[in-house]
């Protein structure tokens, strides 16, 4: 994850803890001082491959669909971003500017946009 640099890893995670309120630090610092929280994501970790093999990637039909990628995703996720927004007729698929891979901290304002913008089409098609 941090191609064998365990400061990286902290570093970018710092970093995003940043800049959530901080109000909330203390409850992020007590959850990632529990030798639980890593037991469970290194159990999450181990099992992403499998969950990713077992994606159907049928069609979603008329169902809205937004896809936001970071605006510093790889190809190979981008790639993989385009294809899950095509699974919809009205699938789109957003670069969030300015923003890692935390989005929703970056750009709250895209997010919510985007679930706004998910929530006026499916609400058309009711019609």
């Amino acid at each position: 994850m941090a191609s064998g640099s365990g400061e990286s890893v902290i570093s970018r995670v710092t970093a995003e803890v940043s800049k959530m309120p901080r109000e909330i630090w203390p409850a992020v610092r007590t959850h990632w001082s529990r030798p639980k929280s890593f037991e469970t994501l290194a159990h999450y970790l181990s099992q992403l491959t499998h969950c990713v093999n077992e994606i159907a990637y049928a069609s979603l039909g008329h169902l809205p669909l937004i896809v936001i990628s970071a605006e510093n995703a790889t190809e190979s996720e981008l790639r993989e971003h385009r294809k899950l927004a095509s699974l919809s007729n009205i699938g789109e698929h957003v670069i969030a500017e300015k923003s890692g891979h935390w989005i929703h901290l970056d750009r709250p304002d895209l997010v919510l946009s985007s679930v706004q913008r998910s929530y006026r089409l499916s609400r058309q098609d009711a019609r």
